[in-house]
């Protein structure tokens, strides 16, 4: 089965040069709204202003993503596979992984000295994710994070990839191969967590979650605008869509929900899809909706 991998960088500072120069790439059919973004045959890759002179970006060849430099000749490719089947093996701790620097005297942060590790779950102590030794001879250190990794849908092959902005830069990287699916989160896609789940609605609308339903029967496609909707083989039904209503509903497809509120006046409809983020995260990472439904 593929791997599918989201990249999301860019959170910390929004100016606005980052948040528009992707628009020249953006084939957008019908609107902002719900319809699918497609690209174009040919696109630019931006580089958006590095206003803190990173060293360090993110590329791809189509086949793998790996780290480059501005100022070394030799890159280091990102075993995906690797990592990801140790996230799914349950030895790390929160299923985090992350890739950076031990600090030394020196501060040599060349390539050659870029390491991954993980925090071992039964140790609890830092390893290296290939030698599976300790690091650092058991002793704390200060490290340069480029990125964390982590598989946060639990049964479905979805995995994040979260950039320190401070260290490494990402023009826009993506993969499409038979082993691996790669795509950077856009702003212009919403949130992270719209990125998976952001419905659409058919005979009704809604503002402020809030649904007016004129008819009383109505549709919710719940991937209307998921990242991965387009893609052939995403295996949505290990996401694991959860609903909970007092409106009586059925599936219609994957994700598409009929409901019909007949005699009532108000509903609820909860929908989320169970994720673990491994620790408190801000709410844009949330998976899950909720909305008030009024009838007529």
């Amino acid at each position: 089965m593929r791997k599918y991998i989201l990249v999301e960088s860019e959170i910390a500072n929004q100016t606005p040069f980052r948040h528009f120069s992707d628009l020249s790439n953006l084939n957008n059919i019908v609107s902002m709204g719900v319809a699918k973004i497609v690209d174009f045959e040919q696109i630019a890759t931006l580089f958006k202003h590095n206003k803190l002179n990173r060293d360090f970006f993110l590329n791809s060849d189509n086949k793998d993503l790996y780290i480059e430099s501005f100022r070394q000749k030799n890159k280091v490719k990102i075993d995906l596979e690797h990592l990801t089947d140790l996230i799914d093996s349950g030895k790390c701790k929160e299923s985090w992984i992350t890739c950076g620097y031990i600090i030394s005297n020196n501060r040599d942060t060349s390539l050659e000295n870029l390491k991954f590790w993980y925090r071992c779950k039964e140790s609890l102590k830092l390893k290296d994710c290939f030698t599976h030794e300790i690091l650092n001879q058991e002793q704390s250190f200060i490290t340069d994070t480029l990125f964390f990794m982590h598989g946060f849908v639990r049964k479905a092959p979805v995995y994040h990839i979260l950039l320190n902005d401070d260290t490494i830069f990402d023009p826009g990287s993506t993969v499409d191969s038979d082993r691996l699916f790669v795509n950077t989160v856009n702003f212009h896609d919403g949130t992270f967590a719209e990125f998976l789940l952001k419905p659409l609605l058919r005979q009704a609308f809604v503002v402020d979650n809030v649904i007016i339903a004129p008819k009383g029967t109505f549709i919710v496609d719940f991937y209307a605008r998921a990242g991965f909707k387009y893609v052939e083989d995403f295996p949505f039904e290990l996401l694991g869509l959860k609903i909970r209503s007092n409106i009586e509903h059925k599936e219609l497809d994957t994700g598409v929900y009929q409901f019909d509120m007949k005699d009532q006046d108000y509903g609820y409809i909860y929908a989320r899809i169970n994720t673990d983020f491994g620790g408190e995260q801000e709410k844009s990472t949330t998976l899950r909706v909720a909305y008030s439904v009024h009838n007529g």
